[in-house]
């Protein structure tokens, strides 16, 4: 899956906690979509997460929601080892 500049710049702002992103901000198309991808360097969102855990566990609960209004399944957020 590529991915867009946005979102690349979306993850690497998100370790930030001077950067007043909150995940929740985003609709959970765009979360699964962030959960997904994998940016330069192998990095995923989770690498970017490592230190915020209350924004990585809103990512993993609404990247696990089915939600009805969407044409997305739930998911399961990939692990990668960092390079």
């Amino acid at each position: 899956m590529s991915f867009t500049y946005l979102h690349w710049k979306i993850a690497e702002s998100l370790p930030s906690k001077d950067i007043k992103f909150d995940i929740r901000q985003m609709s959970k198309d765009e979360i699964k979509l962030l959960a997904l991808n994998i940016f330069p360097q192998g990095k995923t969102a989770m690498h970017y997460l490592y230190n915020r855990i209350d924004q990585l566990r809103i990512l993993y609960q609404n990247a696990g929601k089915e939600d009805k209004n969407s044409l997305h399944k739930p998911i399961t957020v990939p692990m990668i080892r960092n390079f």
